[in-house]
């Protein structure tokens, strides 16, 4: 399992797609950001804390897994994925995200459940992209009357404070 970065992958900058899921990595290095050529970025079952703020230099990113680390927040940087469908971040510490993931015009899916979530952006839910999002085991109540509210999501996999959201 790597424990450790390979600084060979900061040359790889045509590289589409990037797994490395089910290590023992702890951080990622700056020289992420050189990966521009990734369309997809494979990073679940790691045990990263956080991510660099170069994460958002991978403008061509279409699906980002962060499933089951344990980030504690998303960079602001984020937001640069403008071509980012796919995101997955369940199983982390995620206690906010940032007000950014709204400027993330072709995000479609969103989990992020078993998190510590009390609350979501009111710019990611007003994003017309948005048509899946997955929030359940979170503790989200501020959110409530917004998430109700945005009837152009298709699925609403999200408990409120143990209550399961009805559609309306």
């Amino acid at each position: 399992a790597l424990s450790t970065w390979p600084s060979q992958l900061a040359s790889l900058t045509e590289l589409s797609s990037l797994n490395v899921a089910w290590n023992s990595l702890s951080e990622l290095p700056s020289e992420l950001g050189q990966l521009t050529g990734l369309l997809s970025l494979g990073l679940r079952d790691n045990s990263m804390h956080r991510l660099p703020t170069q994460l958002g230099q991978l403008t061509a990113l279409h699906a980002l897994f962060l499933t089951n680390n344990h980030l504690e927040a998303l960079p602001t940087s984020i937001g640069r994925l403008t071509a980012l469908r796919k995101l997955q971040a369940g199983a982390n510490s995620l206690a906010a995200l940032p007000s950014q993931m709204g400027l993330m015009t072709s995000l479609e899916l969103f989990r992020a459940p078993l998190n510590a979530l009390s609350s979501l952006p009111s710019e990611l839910l007003e994003s017309p992209s948005i048509t899946w999002l997955a929030l359940s085991g979170n503790s989200i109540s501020e959110a409530a009357k917004p998430v109700i509210q945005v009837r152009h999501i298709d699925n609403r996999d999200i408990k409120l404070t143990g209550q399961d959201l009805a559609d309306p």
